[in-house]
């Protein structure tokens, strides 16, 4: 389970915060207060880009799947700049 809402097309974005940071926005401090995970960044349709928790074991598992080089990818006429 991804923590934080997440359109199918941000699945395309999903980068590592050193990689993407997010948009500067008020968060409560509690936002992962007892949720474990790594967090990751996904673009969103209207280019916020924010910050959403991946569960160890499936971020483990998208790092296995990194792809080398990211490449574009066209979805609905917008290009998505995609890591993994």
């Amino acid at each position: 389970m991804i923590l934080g809402t997440i359109r199918t097309h941000d699945l395309l974005t999903i980068a590592k915060v050193s990689e993407r940071p997010s948009d500067k926005r008020p968060v409560l401090d509690s936002k992962w207060l007892g949720r474990e995970g790594c967090i990751y960044t996904v673009k969103g349709k209207g280019g916020l880009v924010r910050d959403v928790l991946i569960p160890n074991a499936l971020a483990t598992q998208l790092e296995q799947r990194r792809l080398a080089q990211p490449i574009t990818v066209r979805d609905r006429e917008i290009n998505y700049l995609q890591r993994k």
